[in-house]
């Protein structure tokens, strides 16, 4: 997933609300490997310090699968964040590049991201 997400981003001009989108319809097509359970991943997602913005790795223990439309998601039972395939690295250093990635949209990543959630959550 890691190397599309790269291949994808560094092709851009333009790194806007638009292109984040389109990124994430485009990783959303991506056949992926199911994740086990029960099981510790690195997530890359919005901060959860209040004072500093931008999207961080952190450990999660995921231990639901919901299906989001034709997207397999993961949750974790604790809280209510959403964790797409494009979000869950098995290393940091991994996680750490997705991050990276992702805060080169700036806030419009973060945007993007709940605009991607309304598309396929619509009735």
């Amino acid at each position: 997933m890691l190397k599309g997400f790269k291949e994808i981003v560094d092709t851009l001009d333009k790194r806007d609300k638009a292109n984040a989108l389109k990124t994430m319809e485009t990783l959303s097509k991506e056949k992926v490997e199911i994740k086990e359970l029960n099981k510790t991943y690195w997530v890359s997602e919005w901060s959860w310090t209040p004072i500093s913005d931008g999207i961080r790795s952190y450990q999660q223990h995921l231990r639901q699968i919901k299906d989001f439309g034709e997207l397999i998601t993961y949750y974790t039972g604790t809280n209510y964040r959403v964790y797409f395939p494009w979000d869950v690295y098995e290393t940091k250093e991994e996680c750490d590049e997705a991050c990276r990635l992702k805060n080169s949209f700036g806030y419009d990543w973060h945007i993007a991201y709940y605009e991607f959630i309304r598309e396929h959550t619509e009735d």
